[in-house]
């Protein structure tokens, strides 16, 4: 007899209908593939479906711009699935804190975090079709860390293709302001060395008046 073999639309959004073949016959799926079979043949037949392609950004933010020293600074990182359709696999964030900055805390309400000194890595099995996870890290800036700027990379990665890898990292920066030396208040000490010099002066310029006021006389 003459068969047509089809495969409809797959349930999972992460794939495509493909190709069905058929001993050495093959055709797409979703147009079917028709066989003829000889009374009492047998046929083995399977069908093989594509994975899409995903896409997935990251968009990384510090709170504070310009922090001093010795101070907290914040940062909010968001992993978005930038497709509409098709989710993304084993998500993985990473980041590391660069010099001048010592990694405080991580936390995310979508993704399982772990810390390693001065780095992180952040977790999802699954990511959904348009789905967002947020991350908040806290790091300190260091007593001695130098005036001027410092940038804190991120990257996600994920183990589905995707479209776009340009959007896979991104970069917050901040600066790092000067200590402003702050003079001592002026003691007792000082005002009564002050008092001193201004009576020797006093005294000295007196001398020196009297002897010109002598020679002129």
């Amino acid at each position: 007899g003459t068969y047509t073999l089809t495969e409809s639309a797959s349930a999972d959004p992460r794939f495509a209908t493909g190709t069905i073949t058929c001993g050495a016959v093959s055709g797409p799926a979703s147009a079917g593939l028709t066989v003829t079979l000889a009374s009492g043949e047998d046929l083995a037949c399977a069908a093989t479906n594509t994975r899409l392609p995903t896409d997935i950004s990251v968009l990384k933010t510090a709170t504070a711009l310009e922090v001093g020293p010795g101070t907290d600074v914040t940062y909010t990182i968001q992993v978005k699935v930038e497709s509409a359709t098709v989710p993304a696999d084993n998500v993985l964030l990473k980041d590391t804190m660069p010099a001048g900055l010592t990694l405080r805390s991580v936390t995310s309400a979508q993704m399982m975090c772990t810390t390693d000194g001065n780095s992180f890595n952040c977790t999802k099995a699954v990511m959904a079709p348009a789905e967002t996870a947020t991350v908040s890290v806290v790091a300190t800036v260091g007593e001695t860390a130098a005036p001027g700027s410092i940038d804190n990379v991120a990257s996600v990665e994920s183990s589905t293709t995707e479209t776009t890898l340009s959007n896979n990292s991104d970069d917050a920066s901040i600066t790092v302001l000067a200590v402003e030396v702050t003079p001592l208040p002026r003691t007792g000490a000082y005002v009564r060395d002050q008092l001193w010099l201004s009576a020797l002066l006093l005294v000295i310029g007196g001398g020196i008046l009297f002897l010109a006021r002598r020679r002129t006389a």
